[in-house]
């Protein structure tokens, strides 16, 4: 049974939301294939990023209403030089949150350059994950390390609580290299 707060609280958030309204966002990656050619808007020339390249694209009140946004094109650029562009975006709210486009390279020559460096790319990326799981799990092995010293020094300081109950001193010391020594008298 909801009490009578939470529907006020609950009204209240509806007709916040009905007037301020939630501006709809699409997330739009651009591809090329080829991939990895270096992508420039074709209304100013300028740089966006190397495909896969991704952007959130906000709709206004009127593009909202329509239902759709155009945006400018962009122009692909491989390493061998050539190029080929998309001349004009359209984005479609019905199409869902997340859409994409491929820009296709021309069959000219310096296509085998192309593909060539779109595999070193992917082999670099392979060999920058492999190195981020291997420092992960260096990490995770360190950490378990000192998880294991510290529940050895609370043992031996346990044990030297009891024995000080008994008359008996005792001192623990953790050395670098993980072993730890008690002396008691």
């Amino acid at each position: 049974m909801r009490s009578g707060l939470f529907d006020k609280v609950f009204v209240l958030a509806v007709v916040v939301l009905s007037i301020v309204g939630c501006a709809p966002t699409v997330q739009l990656t651009v591809y090329s294939e080829p991939p990895y050619a270096t992508l420039y808007s074709t209304a100013d020339g300028r740089r966006l990023g190397q495909a896969p390249f991704t952007a959130e694209i906000p709709f206004t009140e009127a593009e909202t209403k329509q239902g759709h946004k155009r945006m400018g094109g962009v122009t692909a650029r491989w390493q061998s030089g050539a190029t080929a562009s998309l001349p004009g975006i359209t984005l479609s709210l019905n199409k869902g949150q997340q859409q994409s486009e491929t820009v296709f390279r021309p069959d000219t020559p310096g296509r085998d350059l192309d593909v060539q460096y779109a595999n070193q790319i992917r082999q670099q990326n392979i060999n920058a994950a492999l190195t981020v799981y291997q420092i992960s799990a260096q990490q995770q092995l360190q950490q378990q390390q000192v998880r294991q010293r510290q529940a050895e020094i609370e043992a031996a300081q346990s044990a030297a609580r009891s024995n000080s109950e008994k008359g008996v001193t005792c001192n623990s010391t953790s050395w670098g290299n993980g072993n730890v020594t008690t002396n008691c008298n």
